[in-house]
């Protein structure tokens, strides 16, 4: 068992004869591999056999990227920050949906900003943990979906433990697996000993 099956099975309750391996970018031995949208069509002809999800940036990672200033304009602009937000997850969810029209096996939700530098918990929590659990929701029936939390201090892991996804990850370099485990069910994905996963490319 290898690949795409690996991951279904540890997802799903069951055991790989190994620690399957998810890799960011194109690798020849990965058991899933994550691109962006436009390498899909390449990454499905070149992986037969492996998972292939498409990163699908958070409502909040995109704001981040593009340094909009979208929590600060919530704060003090509640109308002109709510619209640029919702418009951030359309484009979201319009991204993930085009992922599993195209033949991605799922999606690999970017989650950036839930740690102290970009959101207090308070701003992270009332503005966007809902909306990143909506749009995951929506796409639950995916083979497998991946969320991966960025942020290497002090990420708000607690707070995003219980998002719906068939596996969880983070950077080892946050926190150890042991610590997490209490936190969230299931396959645990990261980059470093002790995981169901092992995160590699990032």
């Amino acid at each position: 068992m290898k690949g795409r099956e690996a991951l279904v099975a540890i997802a799903r309750g069951g055991q790989a004869p190994r620690q399957p391996v998810i890799a960011f970018g194109p690798h020849p031995d990965a058991d899933g591999v994550v691109v962006p949208l436009a390498q899909l069509a390449e990454a499905l002809a070149e992986h037969e056999g492996a998972a292939v999800l498409v990163r699908v940036d958070s409502p909040l990672t995109r704001a981040l990227g593009r340094e909009l200033g979208l929590t600060q304009t919530l704060h003090d602009d509640p109308p002109t920050g709510e619209a640029q937000l919702s418009a951030l997850v359309e484009e979201a969810r319009e991204e993930a949906q085009a992922a599993l029209d195209r033949g991605a096996d799922g999606i690999a939700y970017w989650l950036d900003g839930a740690y102290p530098a970009a959101t207090t918990p308070m701003e992270y929590g009332g503005h966007y943990l809902e909306l990143d659990r909506g749009l995951l929701d929506a796409f639950a029936e995916a083979r497998f979906n991946l969320v991966f939390v960025e942020g290497l201090v002090e990420p708000y892991l607690d707070f995003v433990s219980d998002l719906p996804a068939h596996a969880f990850g983070w950077r080892a370099e946050a926190a150890p697996p042991a610590a997490v485990r209490p936190l969230r069910p299931g396959p645990l994905a990261t980059t470093g000993d002790g995981a169901d996963i092992l995160l590699v490319g990032l």
